[in-house]
C-alpha cells in the first residue's frame, strides 16, 4: 500500500527486512567475493578421476577412428582392384552374353541356370552396396 506503513515493513513503502537481505547476500556471496575459491582435496581428486576417464575414452575413440580409417582404405583398395579387373574383362567379353551352360551331376542331364556376365557381376559386386 503506497503511503501507509505496512505490518513488518520499515517505512511507508514495502522493503525487504534486514534478515531477508542477509539471507540473499549469503546466497550470492560465492558469486560476489573476490578471493580465490579453495577446493577440497576430495573435490580435486574427483575432478582428476573424471579427467582421466575422459582422456582414456578419447584414446579409445582415436583407436576406433584409426581402425575405421584403415578398414575404409582397404575397402577402397579392393573396390579399385575390382574395377581394374572389370575393365579387363569388359575388353574381352560382351557382358550381356550368357555364361556358357555347363551340365553336371545327375548323369549330366541337369542344366545350370544361365545368367549373363553382367547379372553375375552385379550379384557379386561389393562396390554398389
Amino acid at each position: 500500500m503506497t503511503g501507509h506503513k505496512l505490518q513488518g515493513s520499515h517505512g511507508s513503502y514495502s522493503r525487504p527486512t534486514d534478515e531477508q537481505l542477509l539471507k540473499q547476500y549469503k546466497k550470492a556471496y560465492e558469486n560476489l567475493r573476490i578471493e580465490p575459491v579453495l577446493v577440497s582435496t576430495k573435490e580435486l581428486e574427483f575432478v582428476n578421476i573424471q579427467l582421466y576417464d575422459v582422456k582414456e575414452e578419447n584414446m579409445e575413440l582415436k583407436k576406433t577412428v584409426k581402425l575405421l580409417q584403415t578398414g575404409m582404405t582397404l575397402m577402397n583398395e579392393k573396390i579399385e582392384e575390382q574395377n581394374i579387373w572389370r575393365k579387363k574383362v569388359e575388353k574381352v567379353v560382351d557382358l550381356d552374353d550368357p555364361i556358357p551352360t555347363f551340365y553336371g551331376g545327375h548323369g549330366g542331364k541337369k542344366p545350370v541356370t544361365r545368367k549373363s556376365y553382367r547379372q553375375e557381376i552385379k550379384e557379386c559386386d561389393i562396390s554398389e552396396e
